[in-house]
């Protein structure tokens, strides 16, 4: 499907091949090596040339391309062929950079110099390692993207969000590798016939020396001190495949890296990288495409450029296995016999395991009678070995059981290596990837120089990570840590801070979010909840929350647990207007200080403040209207709580103030209107000056040895005549249940979002029939979604859960309805975490008309930093 847009940059034509409006004879290329895409397609549909249109693909993947050039035929009708290039192309003409070096740059803050001043901002980063970019020369913006890719070995993807029916979001990802690992094997000639190869072995080397710069001396740096005395690096499987009359293919090589930093280790290890490189012919494989899909097991829309698959060339001996990527693909969306791949870049996976097993009976044959069983096993494995890699393993099984069951005997590795990737020497053994049952044993060493950051991952029984110890985060010998996040868990403020929250948009163009920062205006939160959520829990500064006066504010105020001697205020942007709060305050066990200014509390509740263990909380310039005779308190101070309650106005509430056993609460110039008493202290203190609210036949009334001072002769101001309430209904629903739709599994249980390698997974929640036929036809004033990540599963960082809303009561039958809306909310969430979550006012419409049923999970990437598991219950609290 293709979606032009106009020149405002929304959707004005929608083109379908299944429609009137259709479009045909289409190919869309995507060549990883040259860096290119494109998309050609025939339409009798005009669109002009440089309109931007998006194509989105089987996958629902949404690629904005550039109309570039347009050939108009008439014959019978008029037939208008495009050629349009990918959106992110047009990056190269953005802006030009001069010659300079950016010191201490990680790939977050590399990409977001390069994306200044583009329409492009910086998205998923797989990395954090630092490096110094040196600019060379003038380059456009395309250019400088894919140096720095380069310089930390990272892949750069480019990826739009639609929403409001235009391009609302433009992304650039920082990748390790983009693709997925099939998996597959693919025999060349068996496998695949309708292939072609396509060999060059003009740069093929069997033997390369290292060679770095010389010193002031003039003796150049070499490998010999650390390569057994010799100046080069060889491969003997190289030298039988291209040798002549066994005689090496030799070159050198000299790598561009500082003098004065470079080692004869680092040299080494250089020369061995580039070696891996040149001991094969450049080989490409242009693959059928219908053979490809068949053979991987994938849909025709799945397989996608940069994707792996493994390939045996038996054209080589011996015979080469390599890991090969789809570098180019080639593809019609209206018809599949045009579609093409072109397979490369391929990393060998021979390990040379014949000679390997036949020097492992070599040696166990010379001490025959104690390794009559070693032998036997030995010559079993190797007729059973099915490849290279499995053979090689039941070998060194082999000498490990041989070396077990003979007692006396020799170690069979003292002093023995062997060619190829894995040495046993002693009592020490290299090689690539090691399985085991069980392991015991002394310092275990993970990472260093060559294997740069070390990672330790512990998996649960479906594959996913559960512990997590990464080098590039820091590890402990003793637990040191500066700061430690976890629920039970307590965080301190380290400074006085400041958060902003607004219903509405305070400066254009930055509207208030809860996955904001909260950090100025243009940074706002949306909720006050969200704010208090960001606070720590002991205060040991002044934490201030302004919110924008005339701010409408649909939640209960919760501030529980909160310590230290600090201080929580907080208050409306302009103190002569107040905040609007529809719904009460409940605060809980707070030994700071807390104040809340110039708000106008509107709630049914029977308690509308209701402050319990509080050591000091003051209201000051406060409106509070109650629900009439269902609500009994406008304050209530509990527990030995110090409420101080000045210039505050009461309404529509049985009683102003109760201070209940062993609490004090102080009245200071109150206004308004009660039906019973004005202040009540049930075994409590309230004290008090200045005028009192107007209250029924006993103004003041104490009980269980209450007492009450200072108010003996009030004088009674009965403020100014309000408003009518608009009579408004709060409900809360609890899901009916949670499960969550994978390509590679289809629908399994509980939530879950993003990809730890087994597909992208699309969570949900149902909530059944009776949340929608509710609010069918209402006018929702508010709306709140309470969800909980689980202790464990998924990222073990804080995870980003984008939160969308979904058209079913409950479990889908088919693929095609597990779409989620475009538009979404975010919220992050750290293990074990819960949090009321602010639903954006673009989402009402669709529950209001009873298309949106329930809310869901799912993030457009297949970075693990994405992936979560979410408990199976989720709330929904609406307002209306």
């Amino acid at each position: 499907m293709i979606y032009v847009l106009n020149s405002q940059g929304y959707i004005s034509d929608i083109l379908d091949p299944q429609k009137e409006r259709a479009y045909w004879n289409d190919l869309h290329v995507i060549d990883i090596k040259e860096g290119i895409e494109t998309f050609d397609f025939d339409t009798d549909v005009d669109i002009p040339v440089n309109s931007t249109i998006v194509l989105r693909s089987p996958n629902n993947e949404f690629i904005p391309f550039i109309v570039q050039r347009v050939n108009k035929v008439s014959n019978y009708r008029l037939t208008n062929s495009y050629q349009c290039d990918a959106e992110f192309l047009n990056i190269r003409y953005s802006k030009i950079f001069d010659p300079q070096i950016l010191e201490g740059q990680t790939p977050e803050t590399a990409l977001a110099f390069g994306l200044q001043g583009t329409r492009w901002e910086v998205g998923f980063i797989e990395d954090t390692k630092i490096r110094t970019i040196n600019i060379d020369e003038h380059m456009n913006g395309l250019k400088f993207l894919r140096m720095i890719a380069s310089d930390y070995e990272m892949e750069l993807r480019f990826r739009v969000v639609i929403g409001g029916n235009r391009i609302a979001k433009r992304y650039v990802d920082f990748v390790k590798r983009n693709g997925l690992n099939a998996g597959k094997e693919i025999i060349f000639g068996k496998d695949l016939q309708n292939i072609e190869r396509l060999e060059d072995a003009s740069m093929v080397v069997t033997a390369l020396y290292g060679i770095g710069a010389a010193d002031e001396n003039g003796n150049y740096l070499t490998i010999e001190s650390v390569n057994n005395g010799k100046k080069y690096v060889e491969d003997l499987d190289a030298l039988q495949r291209w040798g002549k009359d066994g005689e090496h293919r030799y070159d050198i090589y000299s790598p561009t890296v500082d003098s004065g930093k470079l080692t004869p280790q680092m040299l080494l290890d250089l020369t061995e990288e580039e070696f891996k490189k040149r001991i094969n012919a450049s080989v490409k494989y242009i693959v059928d495409a219908d053979d490809l899909y068949e053979l991987l097991g994938l849909g025709h829309e799945r397989a996608q450029a940069g994707d792996t698959v493994r390939i045996k060339d038996e054209y080589f001996n011996p015979a080469l296995y390599l890991e090969a990527r789809i570098l180019k693909t080639e593809r019609s969306y209206t018809g599949s016999s045009k579609n093409k791949f072109t397979l490369g870049d391929y990393l060998e996976l021979n390990i040379n395991a014949y000679k390997y097993l036949r020097d492992v009976k070599k040696l166990l044959n010379k001490s025959k009678e104690s390794w009559d069983f070693a032998k036997t096993t030995a010559e079993s494995a190797q007729s059973t070995a099915d490849t290279a890699q499995s053979t090689a393993t039941s070998a060194q099984s082999t000498a490990e059981t041989a070396q077990a069951t003979a007692a006396g005997v020799k170690t069979l590795t003292d002093g023995w290596k062997v060619e190829g990737k894995t040495t046993i020497d002693g009592a020490n053994i290299e090689t690539g990837t090691v399985t085991w049952e069980k392991a015991r044993g002394g310092t275990l060493a993970l990472g260093g120089y060559n294997n740069e950051n070390g990672v330790f991952q512990v998996y649960n029984s479906e594959g996913e990570v559960i512990a997590d110890l990464d080098g590039s985060r820091g590890g402990f010998s003793e637990l040191y840590v500066s700061n430690l996040k976890a629920p039970n868990v307590v965080t301190k403020t380290l400074a006085d801070t400041t958060i902003y929250v607004s219903t509405w948009t305070v400066n254009t163009g930055y509207p208030p979010s809860d996955s904001n920062g909260g950090t100025s205006w243009s940074d706002a939160l949306f909720s006050l909840g969200e704010a208090i959520r960001r606070i720590p829990k002991f205060i040991d500064h002044n934490v201030k929350i302004i919110v924008t006066y005339n701010s409408d504010l649909y939640e209960t105020i919760e501030l529980n647990g909160f310590s230290g001697g600090g201080k929580i205020t907080i208050e409306s942007s302009t103190t002569a207007t107040p905040v609007y709060v529809h719904g009460n305050l409940i605060a809980t066990s707070n030994s700071c200080q807390i104040e809340i200014k110039a708000h106008r509390f509107t709630s049914t509740a029977d308690k509308i403040i209701d402050i319990n263990a509080c050591n000091y909380v003051y209201l000051y310039n406060c409106i509070f209207r109650g629900g009439g005779d269902i609500t009994t308190y406008a304050i209530h101070a509990g527990n030995g709580s110090h409420v101080v309650s000045e210039n505050n106005s009461f309404y529509d509430c049985k009683v102003a103030g109760q201070s209940f056993y062993g609490s004090h609460l102080h009245l200071m110039n109150s206004k308004g209107s009660t039906s019973v008493y004005f202040a009540r202290a049930w075994g409590g203190v309230i004290t008090g000056v200045g005028t009192i609210a107007s209250a029924g036949s006993t103004a003041l009334k104490t009980e269980q040895g209450g007492t009450i001072t200072g108010l003996s002769s009030p004088t009674s101001d009965s403020g100014t005549t309000q408003e009518p309430i608009v009579q408004e209904t709060t409900t809360t629903w609890t899901s009916t249940g949670g499960s969550n739709w994978s390509s590679a599994y289809g629908f399994q249980s509980g939530v879950r979002q993003g990809n730890y390698g087994y597909g992208r997974r699309t969570g949900f929640w149902f909530f059944g029939s009776t949340t929608s036929s509710t609010l069918t036809g209402k006018t929702i004033k508010d709306m709140k979604v309470y969800i909980k990540r689980s202790s464990s599963g998924g990222n073990s960082g804080d995870v980003n859960i984008y939160l969308r809303w979904h058209s079913h009561t409950s479990q889908p039958s088919t693929p095609s309805d597990t779409n989620l809306s475009d538009a979404y909310t975010t919220v992050k969430l750290s293990w074990g975490e819960g949090a009321w979550v602010q639903v954006p006012s673009t989402f009402y419409s669709y529950f209001q008309n009873g298309t949106a049923k329930g809310i869901g999970v799912y993030v457009a990437s297949d970075s693990s930093s994405g992936y979560a598991v979410l408990d199976s219950t989720a709330k929904i609290k609406v307002t209306y």
